[in-house]
């Protein structure tokens, strides 16, 4: 199930986990790099919607010992938002350990286009994150959408993705 479509049904509802000063002894942390955001996990059928923001000082997330799915991400840079599918990696917290996941939150992004013997021609584009997974880029509660010309007086427009 896609991120959004999972985040969006009412039936699996995440567990928000915040800051928690001290762990159980039956408890691991998660430490993560982002500043700003949010990572879902999901473990037995749970999910968890683990938050970050600017001003907490504690990075570490308290989670009961097991293994999880990690199953995206959204992290925010000023009034930009980047969305990212998890692609089902497993995370082992371990009781009394702190875990690091750190995200690669740089965007890359790939054009493509191919004429057929027809003359017509074929534009696609991949919009690529974090340990290669596809991710969506906001700005101002909207998606950002990428313009392309095809030169030279030809063809331009905008392309959807994700």
């Amino acid at each position: 199930m896609a991120l959004q479509d999972h985040l969006k049904s009412r039936r699996d509802r995440p567990l928000l986990v915040a800051a928690k000063a001290v762990a159980r002894p039956d408890q691991g942390t998660l430490v993560s790099n982002l500043e700003e955001g949010e990572i879902f996990l999901k473990k037995e059928g749970q999910a968890y919607r683990l938050v970050w923001t600017r001003k907490e000082k504690a990075r570490g997330r308290v989670l009961e010992e097991g293994q999880y799915t990690f199953l995206g991400f959204r992290a925010r840079k000023g009034e930009w938002f980047l969305s990212a599918a998890g692609g089902r990696d497993k995370i082992r917290l371990k009781a009394g350990e702190t875990t690091q996941l750190a995200l690669d939150l740089s965007v890359k992004v790939e054009f493509k286009a191919q004429q057929k013997r027809t003359g017509a021609v074929f534009l696609g584009m991949g919009v690529l994150g974090d340990r290669g997974k596809g991710v969506s880029i906001y700005r101002e509660g909207k998606r950002v959408r990428f313009g392309y010309r095809l030169a030279p007086g030809g063809a331009s427009g905008s392309m959807n993705y994700g």
